[in-house]
């Protein structure tokens, strides 16, 4: 693991894949599989104030709606790039749309569903830390069921993209 004193990011690689209209793309910092063919960084750690456990890219045309009923071990930071999502705070649904950003705590459940027929893309992010709490406060970051409208900030992809550099290539 590649690391300085407030960031860590693991020896990483990447997946491109396409399924019909479907796109998707990560970058992984611990190589686990569950089955032979989900690839996850799920990991919750105290070691350093922030650790990036994965990141990537997602686009579809085609109705998804995952339903995480213990959510992950880690934080889960949603962008929307294009498109639309209904995200469910419980059983109420918010609707939102390019330019939200979206944090979902961890070890909390979360459910989202993508059926309005356009074309969805969104970036995600996995995160943990000793410090994520202090750093979500500090920068007045709430989680969800706060929605984060971003619409101004056209420099969030490439921030992304700016993340995917920064695992190492296989």
């Amino acid at each position: 693991m590649r690391s300085d004193e407030n960031f860590a990011v693991g020896d990483a690689f990447s997946i491109p894949t396409r399924y019909e209209l479907n796109e998707c793309f990560g970058y992984y910092a611990y190589n686990e599989y569950r089955g032979r063919e989900c690839k996850e960084s799920n990991r919750a750690s105290d070691d350093m104030p922030l650790i990036l456990n994965c990141a990537g890219f997602f686009t579809s045309k085609h109705p998804f709606s995952p339903d995480n009923v213990h959510g992950r071990l880690d934080y889960y930071l949603m962008y929307i790039n294009s498109g639309c999502l209904t995200v469910f705070n419980r059983d109420t649904p918010i609707e939102v749309g390019a330019g939200s950003l979206i944090i979902f705590r961890a070890n909390e459940r979360y459910r989202y569903a993508s059926r309005c027929g356009d074309t969805l893309s969104y970036f995600w992010a996995h995160f943990t830390g000793s410090e994520v709490e202090k750093r979500l406060s500090e920068y007045a970051i709430e989680c969800f069921p706060a929605v984060h409208s971003t619409e101004a900030q056209n420099h969030i992809p490439h921030r992304f993209r700016t993340i995917f550099d920064a695992f190492p290539k296989p």
